[in-house]
């Protein structure tokens, strides 16, 4: 599936990831965790083609993704859910999700996942409420039929109960075993809790790996770098 190695990405002279190894498989989902700053978002948008790394290797399956535009990268399987969620707010919310759709089927598959999208579906994108252009960036993503699918902080700024809705949505769709996710949030414990293993990246580098439920109980770590109580 995805396999990163010794890759290094800089803005201008300031070099920000030093030499990350991830590794994302098969029906797998691992949570990237870390304080802000870590560079956890410098890394999604490079492996989506959105920066280029200086050094190292990114490859998704038998494709070289250092070769590849961000479009092409998205046709190999790979779709992003970015912080934010990446809608067109002037854009209805139809039409948001037809400029990802596949098929009729897909479309009616995703209404189905996400009712409260059908309810809006004839409003513009910019009166939906925070949870719900979540939401819609998440529906959209399916649409693309992704094998792998990136999440990008996609609990932040929502409230304590659309958060936990969130994470039931993500438990469904870990459930179908049909696709891999690589979710990179600031709600540490609730992104391990759902993950099979999890790296926790600091400063640009990754100081820890290992499965998720390790990690959780590693009350060093989670001290030192994970701010939990």
């Amino acid at each position: 599936m995805l396999k990163i190695q010794n890759l290094h990405v800089s803005y201008g002279r300031n070099e920000v990831l030093h030499g990350i190894d991830l590794e994302v498989r098969d029906g797998e989902t691992v949570s990237m965790v870390g304080p802000n700053g870590a560079g956890k978002t410098t890394l999604v948008r490079t492996i989506s083609g959105l920066l280029r790394p200086t050094a190292g290797t990114m490859a998704f399956d038998n494709d070289d993704l250092r070769a590849l535009s961000p479009a092409r990268i998205v046709r190999t399987g790979v779709a992003q859910v970015p912080e934010g969620a990446g809608i067109f707010r002037e854009l209805t919310v139809r039409d948001n999700l037809l400029l990802a759709n596949q098929s009729p089927t897909a479309l009616d598959e995703v209404l189905e996942l996400f009712t409260i999208l059908r309810e809006r579906i004839d409003l513009d994108a910019s009166a939906l409420s925070g949870g719900e252009r979540q939401m819609l960036g998440l529906a959209r993503a399916l649409l693309l039929q992704p094998r792998l699918l990136i999440l990008d902080e996609p609990s932040l700024g929502l409230a304590p109960r659309i958060v936990s809705e969130m994470f039931d949505f993500l438990r469904n769709i870990k459930a179908k075993g049909d696709m891999s996710i690589l979710l990179v949030e600031q709600n540490i414990e609730q992104s391990l809790e759902i993950s099979d293993r999890g790296y926790v990246l600091v400063s640009g580098e990754c100081v820890q790996e290992g499965l998720a439920s390790d990690l959780l109980k590693d009350d060093g770590l989670r001290q030192k770098y994970l701010s939990l109580a």
